[in-house]
């Protein structure tokens, strides 16, 4: 993430995802796979966001609102989920940073297996057990 990058404008925002869904519509012939690589999403909120095998690695979703997204097959490597709200989201097979202890909620989220080991490391992962899914991958 680059510390002097401005925040990703609305307008901006909208044209990727539009992009991107046309892209998983039409299974690559039109359209583009997001590419959000290094941006800031701070404060962003992207409630029911689709971004399916979207390439996010070094995104900044500080203080952003995820909850409920779709972000199956999605890089995340290096991305900053600090205070992010991850409920009800399905990161299903997608790569994650090495932790998301710092994010604000991941209620109901749907995890592949091998996220487990980071998991367990959330500071209130002993309240949480049960209320996300492992799914087997």
């Amino acid at each position: 993430m680059t510390d002097g990058k401005p925040i990703i404008s609305d307008r901006e925002l909208i044209m990727e995802f539009e992009a991107h869904v046309l892209w998983l519509r039409t299974d690559g012939r039109q359209g583009w796979r997001a590419n959000l690589q290094g941006e800031r999403l701070v404060g962003k909120n992207l409630m029911h966001c689709n971004l399916i095998k979207a390439d996010l690695t070094r995104a900044d979703f500080s203080y952003s609102d995820l909850s409920n997204g779709v972000f199956r097959e999605a890089d995340l490597t290096g991305a900053d989920l600090t205070m992010a709200y991850l409920d009800y989201s399905d990161f299903t097979q997608a790569k994650l940073p090495i932790s998301i202890r710092s994010c604000a909620s991941f209620r109901h989220a749907q995890f592949t297996a091998d996220a487990l080991p980071w998991l367990v490391l959330h500071p209130s992962w002993s309240e949480m057990r049960g209320t996300v899914q492992i799914i087997d991958g």
